[in-house]
C-alpha cells in the first residue's frame, strides 16, 4: 500500500447526498465506485467495476470513504487507510 493524492469512496446507489456533500470539497479527488458509471462531476471521477482497478485504488488511497459492510473496513484497517 502507499498514501496517494485521493480518496476511494465505494457507495451503492441511493446516497446522493453524500455525493453532494463530496461536491463542496473541490481540491479533493475522489475515485467512486458503485455507481456504474465512468465519468466526472466535479472531484468525483466515476469508476465502473474492476476488480484490479478497485485494489489498486484502495491500495493507493489516502482515505477510505465506504457504506459497504465488515469485509471492507477489514481492508482499509490492514492497509492503514482511514
Amino acid at each position: 500500500p502507499t498514501t496517494g493524492s485521493h480518496i476511494l469512496v465505494y457507495v451503492t446507489s441511493g446516497f446522493n447526498s453524500l455525493l453532494g456533500q463530496l461536491q463542496e470539497f473541490p481540491r479533493e479527488q475522489f475515485l467512486v465506485y458503485g455507481y456504474e458509471r465512468s465519468d466526472a462531476q466535479g472531484p468525483c471521477q466515476f469508476r465502473p467495476f474492476s476488480r484490479d482497478g478497485f485494489l489498486k485504488d484502495l491500495a493507493g488511497a489516502k482515505a477510505v470513504i465506504a457504506t459497504a459492510g465488515f469485509t471492507q473496513i477489514r481492508e482499509a484497517l490492514y492497509l492503514r487507510k482511514p
